[in-house]
């Protein structure tokens, strides 16, 4: 049968062409797309943050401030995540007495603020020796602190990760699990040799095979993640400190974090490509208006957060600096993926039932993949009629810049002759667009529209 040519969009090429090349416009906007970027620190969306220079709270969980009434950010980033650590004898007061209640409302509130969560039961803090672990019997080490290395810890520890993990596994709404197991607050191994670091991380893995895990960093905890390809953790990204001892160091030639900590750590470890396997989260030292009083170079501290392939960054719970403001949205954006669809090769003309091939570029400009399986997908839409197609791309592999790909689909038999609209999204398993492309084409449903093909039988 004779081509139909008739249609506006299709009039633009030849009857002789066969093959369209589709090049969305690349969008520079701000996108609240889900499990990346800033994080707010045991608070929601909507809450107002603490001062500029004011204290923040680690104990959690705590009655939260007033809610706003709107998921928007004032004197702090936008985000679609929230990080929340709790203490473990405030969660479990006595022995498996654990109050799952509780994390259930805090998740439920992290959905209705348009958030997801970053999690971690925090081991101890000052004061712990008024807890019901001892009279289990249990011994402490030379500093007075639990012994970590004790089988009572283990036991009454992974109890409470065995059914954590057994509860929330691999939750749409959990992000990632922090792997702790001694020293104050969680944030060191405290006095645990390398056996026990490994058996708390193996009780990690086996209680969460589906939801990433986060280990802090530390020379043999790291160097078990990378073996495992598990993501990983620090707790004072940023710091430049001065020297302690002035007239004796000049002030840029002190010990810090980001010089003398992190750049060893990982290359002792073997853990530089971690974060292609599970995702980076930096947590700052003190907080970002410790940063701006104390004249740190924020310019170089967001250039490394890229070289560490962050995907999350958790800056405590307190306002950010307004002179800063730019800089740390645009941080937001380059932190994890963001995907650009640089172009797509589809046919002009089709039949129902034929196999098409699709050929995609997709530009990951941002600084790590993504690390949930969604999928890419077409959606095809005549009069009051569509069909998603998914295709089979592990959109995980995505790695930052240049990714390509093909698949070959069939197109619907319901098709009719004339206009078929071709829409992209990436999709969850219920077919729902969830992670937006950095293109300006989109529409309210979070689809991205972006060309037809005609159907000529």
């Amino acid at each position: 049968m004779a081509l139909d040519t008739s249609s506006s969009w299709r009039k633009q090429f030849g009857a002789d062409q066969t093959i369209q090349r589709v090049r969305p416009t690349e969008s520079f906007d701000y996108i609240l797309n889900p499990h990346k970027g800033t994080t707010t620190y045991q608070r929601f969306n909507g809450e107002a943050p603490e001062p500029l220079d004011g204290h923040w709270n680690d104990a959690g969980p705590l009655p939260r401030p007033p809610y706003s009434g709107t998921n928007k950010n004032v004197d702090y980033t936008d985000t679609t995540v929230v990080y929340l650590r709790w203490l473990w004898k405030t969660f479990e007061p006595a022995r498996g007495k654990r109050n799952w209640a509780l994390l259930d409302e805090y998740i439920k509130t992290a959905e209705e603020r348009g958030q997801t969560v970053q999690f971690r039961f925090n081991t101890y803090d000052i004061g712990f020796e008024d807890w019901w672990y001892w009279d289990t019997g249990a011994t402490k080490a030379e500093n007075g602190e639990p012994n970590i290395n004790d089988p009572r810890w283990f036991e009454c520890f992974s109890d409470l990760i065995r059914e954590f993990g057994s509860r929330y596994d691999g939750h749409p709404l959990l992000d990632t699990v922090d792997v702790v197991y001694g020293g104050m607050w969680g944030e060191s191994g405290g006095n645990a040799t390398r056996e026990t670091i490994e058996k708390f991380i193996d009780l990690y893995m086996s209680a969460f095979r589906k939801t990433h895990l986060m280990v802090m960093e530390g020379d043999d905890a790291l160097a078990y993640a990378a073996k495992h390809k598990l993501g990983w953790r620090a707790d004072c990204f940023g710091d430049l400190r001065r020297a302690t001892a002035p007239g004796k160091l000049p002030d840029h030639l002190c010990w810090n974090h980001m010089y003398d900590r992190y750049p060893f750590m990982l290359a002792a470890a073997g853990c530089q490509d971690c974060w292609k396997y599970g995702p980076v989260t930096m947590e700052t030292c003190w907080h970002v208006g410790g940063w701006w009083k104390q004249g740190y170079d924020l310019d170089f501290i967001i250039d490394q957060g890229m070289k560490y392939h962050m995907t999350y960054f958790m800056p405590k719970s307190n306002a950010f600096p307004q002179e800063w403001m730019d800089k740390l949205v645009r941080f937001n954006m380059k932190m994890g993926y963001r995907f650009v669809p640089r172009q797509i090769y589809l046919p002009l003309d089709i039949k129902k039932g034929q196999n098409i091939q699709l050929n995609a570029w997709i530009d990951n400009v941002g600084c790590a993949p993504i690390y949930r399986q969604y999928r890419f997908a077409l959606r095809l839409s005549q009069g009051n009629r569509s069909e998603v197609l998914p295709c089979r791309v592990d959109i995980r592999s995505w790695m930052p810049e240049f990714n390509f790909f093909t698949e070959n689909l069939q197109i619907p038999a319901w098709v009719q002759p004339g206009e078929l609209k071709v829409d992209i999204g990436l999709i969850d398993a219920q077919d729902r667009p969830r992670v937006r492309f950095a293109i300006r084409e989109v529409a309210a449903d979070g689809w991205h529209p972006v060309t037809s093909m005609q159907c000529i039988g």
